[in-house]
């Protein structure tokens, strides 16, 4: 009985361990290439390495778009990725569906 009661009782310190660990995320592994409009003319920015699950507010960037990460990168209209997503460009993919006017304010990173 007194066996059970160990095995059980380690068993216990063992679920309480493993849950009280902190998950591990991981960085989309490439480069996301985008143009932020400065007021005047676009500007070719660059986000490398971005972590998996990761809001970047990239304020009034435009569109082309280069996705050569391992992760989905969702577009957002507004800071914050707030609202919903106007555009998911797939990993390695490229976004220029709606000509050089199109802005999004964010991106986010998902593994799909």
């Amino acid at each position: 009985m007194r066996r059970i009661a160990r095995t059980l009782g380690t068993l216990a310190a063992v679920s309480v361990l493993t849950c009280s660990l902190p998950l591990v995320s991981r960085a989309a592994s490439g480069v996301f290439t985008y143009n932020r409009f400065d007021g005047t003319k676009d500007v070719q920015k660059r986000i490398s390495d971005p972590k998996e699950g990761t809001c970047v507010t990239v304020f009034r960037s435009r569109v082309p778009v280069e996705n050569n990460t391992d992760a989905e990168a969702q577009l957002w209209s507004k800071d914050s990725c707030q609202g919903d997503p106007v555009e998911a460009v797939p990993p390695m993919g490229k976004f220029n569906e709606k000509g050089s006017e199109y802005e999004f304010r964010s991106v986010y990173f998902r593994y799909p």
